[in-house]
């Protein structure tokens, strides 16, 4: 976690697991401090299915939305 947190450049985190489980940990102008760290690190599971494309999708679709016109 400290070499994140002295990294010099943006990084985001998320978590996805589930088909509809998918959250956002960390945004991408956030700075990174060890509270941070030790939220992501709680809020990683390792009981859930896995559907990376899904999530990446859905995770995707959250941060950059698409108007339909």
């Amino acid at each position: 976690m400290e070499l994140l947190r002295k990294l010099e450049s943006k990084f985001a985190g998320a978590r996805f697991g589930t088909r509809t489980n998918q959250k956002i940990l960390k945004n991408l102008d956030d700075l990174f401090t060890n509270q941070d760290g030790q939220y992501v690190l709680e809020a990683l599971t390792f009981d859930d299915g896995t559907y990376p494309a899904t999530g990446l999708t859905r995770i995707a679709n959250k941060i950059f939305p698409v108007e339909e016109t």
